[in-house]
Formats: structure tokens, C-alpha cells, sequence
């Protein structure tokens, strides 16, 4: 399913697609949402969100809404079976994507 799910990512897919992926679907709406923003516009993501991108545990959980909080596993489970791997899991990867130095 992993590679699937990261070809749809590549290939830009809909919120809509990724709201129905079997992980995506636990994730809740208005983070999912920045995800999508994150990898298909690379718009830069909420503190939450980039904490976790950049793979910051104290700093994530720190700036989680409740709702984050609770759904934290299957975020970290979405980013890493879903999204591209040059685009989360260190600080310098994220600034790299957003400045577009990722493809």
C-alpha cells in the first residue's frame, strides 16, 4: 500500500483521495488538510506540524491540539507509509522542500 500511497502523492492527488486512504482517514481533517498543502503546494505547515515533519517529539507534542495529541500515532504513520521521503525527517529536509530543492 506504501507505494501506492506515495505514488498518488507524487502525482498530486486530492485531499479527498487521501482523506480515503485507510490512514488518512484517522488522521484528523484540518491536519491532514495542512499535509496536503504542505507536500502538493509546499506551503509551510503550522508549529505542530512542522515539529513533526522535521521529527521533533518534544516540540510536536508541545504545540498539539488535543485532537493531534490523541490521533499523534497515526499522523507519524501517515507521513512516513504516505509521503515523499525527501520532504519529512530532519530539519534540513524540510526547509529543502520548501524551498522547492526537493523534487
Amino acid at each position: 500500500m506504501a507505494e501506492q500511497e506515495l505514488q498518488w502523492t507524487e502525482a498530486g492527488c486530492t485531499l479527498d483521495e487521501w482523506k480515503a486512504d485507510s490512514l488518512g482517514c484517522k488522521v484528523p481533517d484540518h491536519t491532514l488538510g495542512g499535509l496536503h498543502r504542505y507536500v502538493n503546494h509546499r506551503l509551510p505547515p503550522g508549529d505542530f506540524l512542522r515539529a513533526v515533519l522535521e521529527n521533533n517529539l518534544t516540540e510536536a507534542l508541545g504545540r498539539a491540539d488535543d485532537r493531534n495529541q490523541r490521533a499523534i500515532k497515526e499522523i507519524v504513520s501517515f507521513i512516513y507509509n504516505c509521503l515523499p521521503r525527501n520532504c519529512w525527517g530532519s530539519r534540513e529536509k524540510v526547509e529543502k522542500w520548501l524551498a522547492r530543492e526537493e523534487k
